[in-house]
């Protein structure tokens, strides 16, 4: 499997010169159904900057970088294992949102069943 990877830094509170930026993420994107949900779940505990970026794109669904339904849906219930009503999450997910849910999105302020399609499909 194949990650890309992003980062982001905080905003130093002092000044530039004194003090180097501060990681606040490091985004590794492309988990699919290559990957196994329980080591994504131990390296994002483990490394809390993490952020693990999942590609939605309908018409890749399946293919190397963009995972199935079915394997959203397993890390999903795996998530939800933990009490997140009294616990932070246990790891940081991002959607990618790519292809035709951009437009959806986009367009779902004047089309309701645009959102629904949205929400249908990362619920």
């Amino acid at each position: 499997n194949q990650f890309s990877f992003t980062t982001r830094t905080m905003p130093s509170t002092t000044t530039a010169a004194a003090s180097s930026p501060k990681l606040a993420a490091l985004g590794f994107c492309g988990a699919d159904d290559s990957v196994n949900h329980r080591h994504l779940i131990l390296l994002g505990k483990s490394y809390p900057t993490i952020e693990w970026g999942i590609l939605f794109r309908p018409d890749k669904e399946g293919q190397p970088r963009y995972a199935t339904r079915q394997w959203v849906c397993r890390l999903a219930e795996l998530l939800r294992q933990n009490d997140v009503a009294t616990a932070p999450p246990p790891i940081r997910l991002a959607a990618h949102l790519c292809g035709s849910h951009v437009n959806n999105l986009l367009s779902s302020s004047t089309d309701t069943s645009c959102a629904n399609n949205i929400d249908t499909f990362l619920t």
